[in-house]
Formats: C-alpha cells, structure tokens, sequence
C-alpha cells in the first residue's frame, strides 16, 4: 500500500482510534535556528498515532533520526502512554506523506519540541 493510500485509508477506516490535528504549517523556529522552507498545509488532518482494531499501533512523527535515537525514544513514549511493550509500536518517521509537518530536525531537539 502506499503511503498516501495508507493515510486515507486511516482517515477513512472503522475500528481504528486516531490521534490527529487539524492541518497547519510548520512551527516557526527559534531564532538562530533554520526555518521551514514552505507554509504548505496539507488538506487532511496530521495523524500522530493509530490503534487499530487489530492491535496494530501505528505512530508518526515528522522528524527523522540523525543518529539521536527519537525512533526508539518516541515509540518508548508512544508505549507508555498507552501501556503497552514498545515493540508493539510501529513508528513512522519523517514521511512527508505520512507524518507532520513539524518543522526541521533540528539536532536533538526533537523530544523537547514535538514528543
């Protein structure tokens, strides 16, 4: 499946719970710290987590790991959360289909702005 048909597919599914957001543009950054290039928003909401009727749990963020290790960090506070095994998280990272649009990665910054 591809990712745009897996995220209508989330957006349109029945037995699944989904944490979204209405669309918006990236934050704004810190002074001193690189911007978002675009102010595109994107039609349909941002999904940041989906637990499916299956079991499956699905989340998504629009960072990637430069070697920090927010892949394994937020599925650890995706898990928790839901108190469940971490390796029941299924995590998503810097998509641009997929995941939000939360502005550049931006060194390890990622658990402080966006976890």
């Amino acid at each position: 499946m591809s990712p745009g048909a897996l995220r209508d597919a989330l957006l349109q599914a029945r037995g699944v719970l989904l944490v979204t957001r209405a669309p918006q543009a990236a934050p704004r950054p810190a002074p001193g710290q690189p911007g978002a290039a675009s102010d595109y928003v994107a039609a349909q909401p941002d999904i940041f987590v989906a637990l499916r009727d299956n079991g499956e749990i699905l989340a998504f963020n629009g960072h990637v790991d430069l070697g920090t290790g927010i892949r394994t960090s937020l599925a650890q506070i995706v898990a928790e959360e839901l108190e469940v095994p971490a390796a029941r998280v299924a995590m998503t990272l810097g998509h641009t289909q997929l995941t939000p649009n939360q502005g550049p990665t931006i060194a390890s910054a990622t658990i402080q702005i966006s976890a």
